[in-house]
């Protein structure tokens, strides 16, 4: 009952607004959710050349990355915001959105690939995930993975180390990029092929590193699949 009065004085105060066109009611409006813009080419990802599926291009491939699909541009001012809003916001109300969308965009492309895959979400430190309450990708992973009926695993992939805003801004870039390894270990055995699950793909170190150690534990395939791509 706490909880429901909560959300009701939550509402009243703070009411919901649509991301696109900013009438009160809720995040996404019909209409806005009917002209939602999904990506439609998919890049490598390491020189976001165009490729078939977002797979990696031939002058690239061989890397941590096979492939990466995303569902939109962060560039889209309705899925950034939904994003930040979710995220830093902790407006939990964007998730059942946001798993519209993902489904509608499945649905339409059917861009991830076939076969035995198992879904990983890039982990949060637990110092983190306790500040925001939530792993975003975790969340992301299990939409996926009932979208397309494939096993979930959030606890194959650790984050070792908590680096903090401050910390990353004094690191310059080849410093950060060799570090971003020591920031992840696999514990056991890795899946064979795995579609590895997080909100946003920017320069892409995160996700690479994480395919890096995914596999050195044995994995043979890894695709990054992201609600936004920073380019």
């Amino acid at each position: 009952m706490a909880v429901g009065l909560f959300k009701t004085l939550k509402d009243t105060i703070f009411p919901l607004s649509c991301v696109g066109c900013q009438r009160d009611g809720e995040l996404l409006c019909t209409v806005c959710r009917a002209g939602f813009v999904f990506r439609n080419t998919q890049h490598c990802p390491v020189c976001e050349a165009p490729t078939v599926y977002g797979s990696t291009c031939a002058e690239h491939v061989g890397g941590d990355l096979d492939g990466v699909v995303a569902l939109g541009w962060y560039a889209n001012p309705q899925l950034q915001t939904l994003i930040r809003q979710w995220k830093y916001g902790y407006v939990r109300e964007a998730e059942p959105v946001i798993e519209r969308l993902v489904s509608v965009w499945m649905n339409q492309t059917q861009q991830l690939p076939t076969g035995e895959w198992v879904v990983v979400p890039v982990p949060l430190h637990p110092i983190r995930e306790r500040q925001r309450g939530f792993n975003q990708a975790s969340i992301l992973s299990r939409m996926v993975s009932d979208e397309l009926g494939i096993p979930m695993d959030t606890l194959i992939l650790i984050r070792t180390r908590h680096v903090l805003k401050a910390q990353a801004k004094m690191e310059d870039k080849t410093k950060r990029a060799a570090n971003h390894l020591d920031h992840f270990r696999v514990d056991g055995q890795a899946p064979r092929q795995v579609i590895l699950v997080d909100d946003v793909y920017t320069t892409g170190k995160t996700m690479q590193a994480c395919a890096r150690v995914l596999k050195r534990a044995g994995a043979q395939t890894v695709w990054g699949c992201v609600l936004a791509r920073g380019d």
